[in-house]
């Protein structure tokens, strides 16, 4: 069905002969020999039977890669919706003939997806493959929906398009590697492969979608929900009316304070796109704009990609430059932009996503800054002395724990209502765990809730990994008793399809889909 399933037999025969003289010798596993680590582990798991089991957990970890993908206790996985994605022409997006508006044809995920064309099943199930063979636990997934603007496309695709993307998930990647056949999951309605996956081996725990502010409504949330949409990523680019016009953005500040405060109150987590660089703006505006994002209770988002303005092929802002009415930020601007950022402006409760795009040679027209300027950054702020207080700067990750934990509790009014952070960290303010509790309208909604550290399978504990502990429970317990104290007698939680059960465990019952425990 895939590339792995169709490996050469010849090829499986030579690795197989290598494995087994490395059982009995102890010589090293790939010398001289162009054998990666995919392939050596395709064999392993395939032949696991043959080798000594000690052997196979040995050499099982040697081959374990990227092991980052999962470090923040789930595994991303990006899937293309097939189509241009977009009615509108900002002049900053490249619009590369058969691509989705803004992405190049030669990006990693874009490639995959190429690759797969543009099926979802096929791109999920081929990505869930390599990750797999990558050494990575599969059984809590986020699934990223990319391709421009979500909203865009009509509803039939859209629910087709997901109900897909839970079918590959609800197909066990390994017993299709071990034996290469299994049962493929084919789903009639959306709901049917949702309720599989609550139970499957591969859980989708968290699903997101890019879409423009001025797509968001009360009836297009509903929409969302019903997919089982948990973070919405939206462009905002730059909070200023001005710059939004001269960009050709087609909403105002409006749209973006609405549409904000509407997915707040659905639970759902939001994600600002930020251009710094844009045309009409320059250091000190940017750093001004980046204040108001996270000072004005209007906007506060939990996460944010921070995508420096490229000049970038296909795009009108190319003409721009070669007429010389434009000049991108160079390295050394951009640099103080960001280290100035975090040093001054983020607050605990956000995660940094992304500080670049990875755009290659081919894609961009100037190449004004690196696009290893995240590393540089990070040399830079060890360099200064300054600790980033983001989310993603914090995590736990695969570092070795601490035993000894507090529970902060930190909040803030954001879109008419009052948020709740709470967070378990150590004595270095690293993060293990977090919930984000949202109050307003007498009604309290959790609408995140995550323990950090590597991904640790479902239904198994590890004193040297984070997740089953029990910390995502005490969050949650403490979040129950803040509900309480302000006479709330519901607590509402958004849960991806795939963590209803943990809730349901913990006393809570699926309704409209959402997770709801009452009290009286």
């Amino acid at each position: 069905m895939f590339y792995p399933l169709n490996f050469p037999r010849n090829k499986e025969n030579e690795i197989l002969a290598i494995l087994k003289k490395y059982e009995q010798t102890g010589k090293k596993l790939t010398d001289g020999l162009s054998i990666s680590r995919w392939q050596m582990r395709f064999v392993l798991e395939r032949h696991q039977q043959k080798f000594n089991p000690a052997f196979y957990q040995q050499v099982n970890k040697l081959l374990i890669k990227t092991r980052v993908r999962s470090a923040s206790g789930i595994v991303p996985v990006s899937v293309f919706t097939n189509g241009v994605g977009c009615p509108f022409n900002c002049v900053y997006c490249s619009n590369e003939p058969d691509m989705p508006k803004s992405y190049f044809s030669d990006e990693p995920a874009v490639m995959r997806a190429i690759r797969n064309h543009f099926d979802p099943y096929k791109q999920v199930q081929s990505r869930l493959q390599m990750l797999y063979l990558s050494g990575h636990s599969l059984d809590k997934i986020e699934l990223i929906i990319q391709g421009g603007t979500f909203s865009f496309y009509d509803k039939p695709y859209r629910e087709w398009f997901v109900r897909r993307c839970f079918d590959a998930a609800n197909t066990n990647v390994a017993k299709l590697i071990k034996t290469g056949n299994t049962t493929v999951s084919k789903s009639i309605y959306l709901s049917q492969a949702q309720r599989k996956n609550e139970t499957t081996s591969q859980r989708i725990i968290g699903l997101t979608v890019e879409t423009r502010p001025d797509f968001i409504n009360p009836k297009e949330i509903k929409f969302l929900r019903t997919l089982g949409v948990t973070r919405v990523e939206i462009g905002v680019q730059a909070p200023d009316e001005k710059i939004l016009k001269l960009i050709n953005r087609g909403h105002g500040l409006k749209e973006i304070v609405y549409a904000t405060k509407l997915l707040k109150n659905a639970g759902i987590k939001i994600t600002f796109h930020l251009m710094p660089g844009l045309p009409g703006s320059n250091y000190r505006k940017d750093l001004k704009m980046l204040r108001e994002i996270f000072q004005n209770p209007n906007y506060k988002p939990d996460n944010i990609k921070f995508y420096p303005t490229s000049v970038v092929k296909y795009s009108k802002l190319e003409k721009w430059y070669q007429q010389g009415n434009y000049q991108p930020l160079d390295e050394k601007t951009l640099t103080k932009l960001i280290l100035a950022f975090k040093k001054t402006i983020v607050p605990p409760w956000v995660r940094i996503q992304r500080l670049v795009r990875d755009l290659t040679v081919n894609d961009i027209v100037v190449d004004s800054f690196p696009s290893n300027l995240r590393q540089k950054i990070e040399t830079e702020l060890k360099k200064q002395k300054i600790r980033c207080q983001c989310i993603r700067c914090r995590e736990i990750k695969s570092d070795k724990k601490s035993t000894r934990l507090k529970l902060e509790i930190l909040t803030y009014s954001a879109s008419d209502g009052q948020e709740y952070f709470l967070q378990y960290i150590d004595s270095q303010n690293r993060l293990y765990g977090l919930l984000r509790l949202r109050l307003f309208d007498n009604q309290a909604i959790v609408r995140e809730l995550h323990v950090y550290g590597e991904v640790n399978p479902i239904g198994k504990r590890d004193q040297a990994k984070t997740q089953h502990a029990g910390l995502g429970q005490n969050l949650l317990y403490k979040a129950e008793q803040i509900t309480k104290k302000h006479h709330i007698n519901q607590l509402a939680i958004i849960a991806g399809i795939g963590a209803r059960e943990y809730y349901r465990h913990l006393g809570y019952r699926l309704k409209n889909t959402y997770m709801l425990k009452s009290w009286q």
